[in-house]
């Protein structure tokens, strides 16, 4: 979550890192005034570092070969989701100073969750007046002491200085800022496609109000491929998820080179099957949020999503906008300016761009 942000300094310069289960995402940031400008963008195939426990020091020495290592830099993190447990809790009519006691309660109820074994924070979210109430909303968050000690001193051994770490749900409220005025869309699904599986932020008047984490990510395609195609290898199937995706009505001529394994039958069945179930989980999340008052106007959606989804997005009738900064250079946030440099910054980097705008929040 917003662990050490708060005592977090802004330097001139930070390296964000986005630890992800298929590729580790690296942003180089400059900060300036208000201004904020990504000049370098890296990433790293990060599969084997997740083939039995997160190995930190393997991240960090790649990490460490893409930055520059003649200084020493500090570094904001993000967590895989499923290392962190995470909610957005509701405080009714209270003054907004009587808050952080009420998150340390907030905290028992996470479960298995103890300040002996976790580290414990919360941001504070925003306000909302609903039925004669004044209901504002935090998000809290808990991560295991042993994973923080080592992904810290994993770091450390590369000179890198761990100041900030987050996980993906907080990116993509903080990215949220960067649609500050769209006025028109201030009700929202912002959806972050990852390798083991998808994030879902609803907003309400602009205000992060649900998040749910959805088991159902790339690999899940990957999975189900393989056990319909066991003769197939995982490389194969993966450059047609990555090229082909559900682009069928392409298939003849461009996507034809990525059959000469794969049963095209088989493949385009396992794949509606896996992305019918993804977008009646969307629906479910659109359906509660209308039961509650919101009715949803606009998706934004970033990470490694399969060609060809977006059209079942547009399907449920909504504006859909896929959030890929190399389409511009700049973008205005209600009180900064995001620029990037002459490189590729696209939809892949959203977690990591969400990070790097946090420290201007």
């Amino acid at each position: 979550m917003d662990f050490l942000i708060k005592k977090n300094i802004i330097k001139k310069s930070k390296v964000i890192v986005d630890i992800g289960s298929k590729y580790i995402k690296i942003l180089e940031v400059h900060y300036a005034g208000k201004k904020v400008t990504i000049t370098n963008a890296q990433k790293i195939d990060s599969t084997t570092m997740f083939q039995d426990d997160i190995n930190y020091t393997d991240i960090a020495q790649a990490v460490s070969e893409v930055v520059n290592t003649n200084k020493k830099h500090e570094v904001s993190v993000s967590l895989p989701a499923h290392l962190v447990e995470s909610k957005i809790v509701t405080v009714k009519n209270k003054k907004q100073t009587d808050i952080p006691k009420l998150m340390e309660k907030e905290y028992s109820a996470m479960g298995r969750v103890s300040p002996l074994t976790h580290i414990l924070d919360y941001a504070y979210l925003g306000k909302k007046e609903e039925n004669s109430d004044t209901v504002h909303y935090c998000l809290i968050s808990a991560v295991h002491k042993n994973t923080m000690e080592q992904l810290v001193e994993g770091f450390e051994k590369y000179g890198l200085k761990i100041t900030t770490v987050t996980f993906p749900t907080y990116n993509m409220i903080c990215l949220s800022s960067l649609y500050y005025n769209d006025y028109e869309n201030l009700n929202r699904l912002m959806i972050d496609f990852g390798n083991s599986g998808t994030r879902v932020v609803a907003f309400s008047g602009g205000i992060p109000v649900y998040a749910r984490n959805l088991d159902i990510g790339f690999q899940t395609y990957v999975e189900k491929l393989g056990a319909k195609q066991n003769l197939v290898g995982t490389p194969d199937i993966i450059k047609a998820l990555t090229n082909a995706g559900e682009m069928s009505l392409l298939e003849n001529q461009q996507t034809q080179q990525y059959f000469n394994q794969l049963d095209k039958g088989v493949y385009y069945e396992s794949i509606d099957h896996v992305s019918s179930r993804l977008i009646g989980e969307l629906e479910r999340i659109i359906e509660l949020c209308e039961h509650n008052g919101i009715g949803i106007t606009k998706i934004i959606y970033g990470g490694s999503v399969i060609n060809g989804f977006d059209k079942r997005l547009k399907h449920l009738g909504f504006e859909v906008e896929k959030f890929d900064l190399d389409m511009c250079d700049d973008m205005q946030a209600k009180d900064f300016l995001l620029w990037i440099e002459e490189i590729s910054v696209g939809s892949l980097y959203y977690n990591a761009l969400g990070l790097a705008v946090s420290t201007m929040l």
